[in-house]
């Protein structure tokens, strides 16, 4: 009995990925990058960071005013709790990975509103 469909081919799609391309057939395509180390990865428009454990009681101006201290913010968006309205998190946009990093660098850990906040990058390899 022959077997048709996903996983039954010769080759396993691990040994494919090591190989650099993925597909079968005549399409295939090459693997995005063979690069190993972690690290930050880039959006397409930008360099995005979270933001954590956020005060309650912070408002987005709060928050706009401490970033912005780092770089112009591309955009930012806000997660709120459905219930409270209050904010559970935030996504800040940096258009140069240097502005980015001292975000990083100087606001994980740093306080707002004398509330520790942790700030790490959205996006890693």
């Amino acid at each position: 009995m022959s077997q048709v469909g996903r996983g039954f081919s010769e080759q396993s799609q691990s040994t494919r990925l090591h190989q650099g391309r993925i597909g079968s057939g005549g399409s295939s395509y090459e693997a995005s990058s063979t690069e190993t180390s972690s690290g930050p990865q880039r959006s397409i428009e930008g360099w995005i960071l979270i933001g954590t454990n956020i005060h309650e009681e912070a408002s987005e101006d709060d928050i706009e005013e401490l970033f912005s201290d780092h770089g112009y913010i591309q955009h930012m968006t806000v997660n709120r709790d459905r219930k409270m309205g209050r904010i559970k998190s935030v996504l800040v946009e940096y258009g140069e990975k240097s502005e980015a990093q001292d975000a990083v660098n100087n606001l994980d850990g740093s306080k707002l509103l004398g509330q520790k906040i942790t700030v790490d990058w959205a996006f890693i390899k």
